[in-house]
């Protein structure tokens, strides 16, 4: 990976991170289920259309930053 695309994938991961960080501590709505619909939703849009690079760069990123929220917010309820 290129170093602009490091850049690019750090800032996309911390954002999501960031921006579910403050949804599971501000939105008491917010709960596992609807985390692992979103992740669901990135994972049936990954087989959807052309992306280019950067595109698919941030798709990457965005999901393993989902993905490391989730497991996270599971270890912190002694889920598995």
């Amino acid at each position: 990976m290129k170093e602009l695309e490091k850049i690019k994938y750090k800032k996309v991961y911390d954002a999501t991170v960031d921006h579910i960080e403050d949804r599971k501590n501000n939105d008491p709505d917010f709960n596992i289920e609807q985390l692992e619909q979103l992740l669901e939703t990135k994972y049936m849009s990954e087989g959807t259309g052309n992306k280019s690079e950067m595109d698919q760069l941030t798709s990457d990123a965005t999901i393993a930053a989902l993905q490391a929220c989730l497991a996270d917010w599971k270890a912190e309820k002694g889920l598995h």
